[in-house]
């Protein structure tokens, strides 16, 4: 429906085939407790010094939740592995993140296996979240501040939206909760 609409194909040459990438999801994957934060990268950020970079909202409000007690704290007292997936046009900053703990930098990863073995995505608006909600993930979008684009994407509608660390961290402790319910209207 949106490719006929947005891209403005006939119907009879659109075909409903899948999503190759999901071929490689595998449900049964989920063996231990891992959340995987993948942030998209942000074209505006994605040209500067590592010194510079340092000093971007994007920075600072991944390093302000990975440093707070609280985070530490649960993902502490609930054995809980979290990987961080820098996108490609942000791996040159790699060496900021590999300063916080207790995050996992995932510069190689094979992300369909990560996202495969994850319970959690938080992500602000990448397509990524399709393949952990395809799986029957929970989703959490931390929309921060400064986050202006959201690639076209209504995550009100699939996923929990936060806009601050508090309020991830919150969600995170209450994320024992059951799938969303509108996952069923997507698959």
């Amino acid at each position: 429906e949106l490719i006929v609409k947005e891209g403005h194909y006939p119907d009879n040459r659109v075909f409903v085939t899948g999503l190759p990438r999901w071929d490689e999801l595998i449900p049964e994957m989920l063996s231990r407790n891992v959340i995987t934060f993948m942030p998209t990268w942000q074209p505006d950020i994605a040209n500067l010094t590592q010194n510079m970079f340092e000093n971007t909202a994007f920075y600072k409000t991944y390093k302000t939740l990975f440093e707070s007690s609280q985070f530490v704290n649960y993902m502490s007292q609930n054995n809980i592995d979290a990987h961080l997936i820098l996108h490609p046009k942000f791996l040159r900053y790699s060496q900021s993140f590999k300063k916080l703990k207790p995050v996992t930098i995932n510069v190689s990863s094979d992300i369909t296996t990560l996202i495969s073995e994850s319970q959690i995505l938080v992500t602000d608006y990448s397509s990524t979240a399709w393949d952990s909600l395809y799986l029957g993930r929970k989703v959490i979008f931390f929309r921060y501040a400064d986050l202006h684009n959201n690639n076209g994407l209504n995550v009100n509608t699939i996923g929990t939206v936060v806009n601050d660390s508090a309020s991830l961290i919150a969600a995170l402790i209450e994320s024992n909760d059951p799938t969303h319910s509108q996952l069923e209207s997507y698959f």
